[in-house]
């Protein structure tokens, strides 16, 4: 590139760089895994889990129709010529964030170590064999699902420092009952559960949450890799410890409704939607029931107005008034006047004859009120 200019020229470099590096990735990314480079003793591990409970399962076949599960380019499992970093539902550190391989930098320090194995609904069927020490930077386990798995949680699953998120539900999978310990039986002793925190089953049970017994490690590191899940997660059904401690979901109890706030809070609501409207129309009907009767004693009084009718009058004397029940309730007497030569008094000067027309009222009710 003689006679650019020294700007031109690097930038030409930059982008001729950057496009090359595009162009080789994949394949880099490719060579990095290769089985030449799995760990003996975790290969080793995972062909142990294939033996044991996945050679009639989805993971043991070339030409899976699974999808969407593990790595873009996905293999079968047990394929000498491919890293088990690139096995259905396996991530190994070198393939994940740099948050979480810092976390297997603190473990074995390896990035071709398996931090997750995910398989969901594979058709897993069997006893998971107890060989997850050999796998120390696990840091997921998900096996749910799996209706033909049976047996225990090995007890090298409560060895792994770093393990935050494990799911057995929908599986057979019960505690190992025996004569010292019969049913109930409790969780592994590296799992417990929480005596202040209750989630509702899907069989109608209030049951304890169940956590890790011991701090996990990096924990804060582990909180901000699985953001959906800042807490460490144990997905177990109540089968499988026998639903010992838990209670049957009624509101008021222990649990997850058991707090004060919460009773106080259901009371509210309960006086709120039921007795505040129930009182309203109590109160309604009240009103209505009153105005009713008032109006059906006014169309009472009314009817028997218009019946006074001049039957009534010619059945009774002269004179008298009812009210409209046929009970006199007094004598009226009826007083004529008459002013003699009234009509020429009225023609000679109207305005004096109206004074004394007034005069003459005036003095006929002081008289009768008598």
């Amino acid at each position: 590139m003689a006679g650019c200019k020294p700007a031109i020229c690097l930038l030409v470099l930059l982008l001729s760089a950057s496009h090359a590096g595009a162009q080789t990735y994949p394949e880099l990314d490719a060579k990095y895994f290769e089985p030449a480079n799995d760990l003996p003793e975790q290969r080793k591990a995972l062909l142990g889990l294939l033996q044991a409970v996945g050679m009639s399962s989805e993971i043991a076949y070339a030409n899976s129709t699974l999808e969407g599960i593990g790595d873009v380019g996905g293999s079968s499992w047990a394929d000498a010529n491919i890293s088990y970093c690139w096995w259905w539902g396996v991530t190994c550190c070198g393939q994940t964030l740099t948050e979480e391989l810092s976390i297997c930098e603190a473990g074995s320090g390896s990035w071709y170590s398996v931090s997750a194995l995910e398989l969901p609904a594979v058709r897993l069927k069997g006893t998971l064999p107890d060989l997850f020490a050999q796998l120390p930077d696990l840091q997921v386990l998900d096996i749910s699902y799996n209706r033909g798995v049976q047996g225990t949680l090995p007890n090298s699953l409560g060895t792994l420092p770093f393990l935050w998120q494990l799911n057995i539900e929908g599986t057979q999978m019960a505690c190992n009952a025996t004569a010292q310990q019969p049913l109930p039986c409790p969780v592994p002793p590296w799992l417990q559960q929480q005596q202040d925190t209750f989630y509702y089953d899907h069989s109608g049970l209030e049951c304890p949450v169940i956590t890790f017994t011991m701090q996990r490690d990096k924990a804060d590191k582990l909180a901000r890799v699985y953001r959906g899940a800042p807490e460490p997660e144990v997905i177990i059904s109540n089968q499988y410890y026998n639903g010992t401690g838990c209670i049957v979901a009624v509101p008021g109890q222990p649990g997850m409704l058991g707090d004060s706030d919460s009773a106080a809070l259901s009371q509210a609501v309960l006086v709120i939607v039921i007795l505040v409207p129930s009182l309203a129309v109590s109160v309604g009907l009240v009103l209505l029931s009153v105005a009713l009767m008032r109006y059906l004693r006014y169309l009472r009084r009314s009817h028997d107005a218009i019946h006074l009718t001049e039957a009534w009058k010619r059945r009774n004397a002269p004179g008298i008034i009812s009210d409209g029940n046929d009970r006199v309730l007094r004598e009226v007497t009826l007083v004529v006047t008459d002013v003699e030569g009234s009509t020429e008094l009225w023609e000679w000067d109207f305005g004096v004859m109206t004074l004394a027309q007034e005069v003459h009222d005036s003095v006929m009710r002081s008289l009768i009120g008598r």
